[in-house]
């Protein structure tokens, strides 16, 4: 209910600067928007006459945190909530939303509760490095394996959580990162059937420069770089972009009807909504920190060609919210954008 609640106003902030200025006239201003306006097949949106201010984006995501609080026990945990995945994110936002001790007790949860001997986070004790009827509740997981283990090194890397931070990063290292495509990988790990994914490899690489590995974090991007390019229907009217491909670099543009993964987010249709836009921003956030990092004009070339997802639906669907903090970031790329805004985007996703 919150993050569906939150969803409408954190989409329209997708390149919000921290200064009061109206809103609309706010957007109008940005190359980047106006590229997606371009790609867009729907009826113009009229202009919003309101404003939207820091000060207000950072009281909602306190009454967001604050809700989260007044569940947290005494050990971390939330009350009624004893899944890996419905802890995905939140110590990160507890962080960004100036919470570290309330962080910090939820990793102390997370790593009691989920952590196994391996580095891996699963709900149950796993039978082996690859485990999806353990991992979670929720079948996405299924796919996308160590997609919460990642948000969880971050944060840890953020309070010095050097207690499971190394194992952790270990065990995605060894099973989730092809080193022949310097890629991040899902649906299965590396010695199983596996698909290369460009999103996947942004928030792989993003891992990378947490943990100081900036030199293949630089290779991921450049990978990210080459397979964007590589996109056939980005500026024609099939509007289509393709996140995953094979270890020759090949694009997966379909897959067989009884494929298991979760393939909306494999292929996202620019000309129909509710599609799996956070599967564009993560890229475009991750490409622009690798800039921030290496000075690679490439990475910034790159980034306004994938955002493709800002053209249909993404003001009105929560699965903007990746989407709207990527480009917020292409909009200003040093310093890092207001923690409560990257709170939002953390929670609403």
């Amino acid at each position: 209910g919150i993050e569906r609640a939150l969803a409408a106003p954190m989409a329209r902030l997708v390149s919000l600067r921290p200064s009061p200025l109206r809103l609309t006239r706010h957007l109008s201003s940005q190359p980047s928007l106006r590229l997606a306006r371009c790609f867009s097949t729907q009826p113009s949106i009229a202009p919003v006459d309101n404003s939207v201010t820091p000060a207000e984006i950072r009281a909602s995501a306190d009454r967001m945190l604050d809700y989260y609080c007044a569940l947290q026990r005494p050990d971390g945990g939330l009350d009624g909530l004893d899944d890996a995945s419905h802890y995905c994110k939140l110590p990160n936002a507890l962080v960004w939303g100036g919470r570290p001790a309330q962080a910090d007790a939820m990793l102390d949860f997370c790593v009691s509760r989920f952590l196994r001997p391996n580095g891996d986070f699963t709900n149950e004790p796993a039978p082996s490095h690859y485990a999806p009827a353990q991992k979670s509740l929720h079948w996405e997981f299924n796919d996308f394996y160590a997609y919460l283990n990642q948000w969880w090194i971050t944060a840890g890397v953020r309070l010095s959580r050097n207690d499971f931070v190394g194992r952790a990063f270990e065990y995605v290292d060894r099973h989730w990162y092809n080193a022949a495509t310097h890629a991040g990988i899902l649906q299965e790990p590396l010695d199983m059937r596996y698909e290369n994914c460009i999103f996947t490899s942004a928030h792989l690489g993003f891992t990378m420069l947490h943990v100081g590995e900036h030199e293949r974090a630089r290779l991921i991007g450049d990978t990210i770089v080459k397979m964007v390019a590589k996109q056939p229907h980005m500026h024609s009217p099939a509007l289509t972009y393709y996140n995953r491909f094979d270890d020759n670099f090949a694009l997966l543009t379909s897959f067989s009807p009884d494929d298991p993964g979760v393939k909306l987010a494999a292929i996202v249709d620019g000309t129909k909504p509710d599609q799996c836009w956070w599967s564009l921003g993560y890229p475009v956030a991750f490409l622009a920190h690798l800039h921030s990092r290496t000075g690679e004009p490439s990475y910034l070339q790159a980034r306004p060609r994938a955002t493709l997802g800002l053209a249909s639906d993404c003001d009105a669907t929560c699965s903007a919210g990746l989407t709207g903090g990527g480009e917020m970031r292409r909009g200003r790329p040093s310093p890092s954008p207001d923690p409560a805004v990257c709170v939002c985007v953390c929670v609403c996703v």
